[in-house]
């Protein structure tokens, strides 16, 4: 699996503190136009999209999310 994360919001310099104050250990990039939120249909932060091997999205989280509820559905992929 992998996990990806895209900041588009404030700046790259407050998006480089989130990643250090945090702790993230996944690969984030950094969209400044704000693109990739707009193209995969994310209305705000937090937000994630989970896909399966094929590219087919199989749930979306919008809004604060349940870690237990995201590992089972990852879970679930097989």
């Amino acid at each position: 699996m992998a996990v990806i994360g895209v900041g588009t919001q404030d700046d790259l310099t407050l998006a480089k503190k989130f990643v250090s104050e945090t702790g993230v250990t996944f690969p984030m990039t950094w969209d400044k136009s704000g693109k990739t939120w707009v193209d995969f249909g994310v209305p705000a932060q937090p937000a994630m999209i989970l896909y399966n091997k094929s590219g087919n999205e199989v749930r979306r989280w919008n809004g604060v999310f349940n870690k237990a509820e995201v590992a089972d559905a990852v879970s679930q992929l097989g």
